[in-house]
């Protein structure tokens, strides 16, 4: 976390560097993944072409029972980020523009599987990743205040995760899994979309 910070701050006082004979251009948005599991804040600051971007604490908390199944279970998960990034902007007409750039983020994650069953497991799999990709989004501005935007974060992911079984009658098992993943993940990146004020 303490390498974030400081990468994030290095990268904030670049852009402050570059974009000292340019106009200044901070940015403050309020991102939503899906209506019933995340949010998050946004910061920007760059110029009207080039933008440095930091993102934080987008938090996705859910709890699901699933009464549905033949075996009822609770389902509770939990997730935090950080992410930083680089935006390059391409005017399309006067209120349109695409931006892209490259991505990196950490986040930390929790689920609980709860069968609601005395004699099955209590599962928890308590996982930290880091991840590296691209930032392809699309702006409409209302006008030079305020835009909304949606995009897409393509990326590669190493995920370490710990899983632990649970049973008061038994003991308590764990287990640790590492994994690597890359590609579009739709259902956390086509629902990104961010309402921003510009100034």
């Amino acid at each position: 976390m303490k390498k974030v910070i400081l990468l994030s701050a290095a990268i904030l006082l670049c852009s402050i560097f570059v974009n000292a004979q340019n106009k200044m251009v901070h940015e403050i948005g309020f991102t939503v993944r899906s209506l019933s599991e995340g949010f998050g804040l946004r910061y920007k600051i760059g110029n009207e072409k080039n933008l440095f971007r930091l993102a934080g604490f987008k938090i996705y908390q859910s709890e699901e029972d699933r009464n549905s199944l033949s075996s009822p279970r609770e389902d509770k998960r939990t997730n935090y980020s950080v992410s930083i990034g680089y935006e390059r902007i391409i005017p399309i007409q006067d209120q349109i523009n695409i931006y892209a750039g490259p991505l990196a983020s950490i986040s930390y994650s929790n689920t609980t599987i709860d069968p609601k069953n005395p004699d099955e497991f209590i599962t928890t799999d308590t996982g930290k990743a880091i991840s590296g990709g691209i930032i392809l989004g699309l702006r409409y501005n209302f006008n030079k205040h305020l835009s909304i935007s949606g995009e897409i974060t393509p990326n590669y992911t190493y995920r370490k995760s710990t899983i632990e079984d649970e049973n008061p009658e038994l003991p308590l098992e764990e287990k640790t899994i590492e994994n690597y993943s890359s590609g579009f993940y739709f259902r956390n990146n086509l629902a990104n979309i961010c309402f921003a004020f510009r100034f």
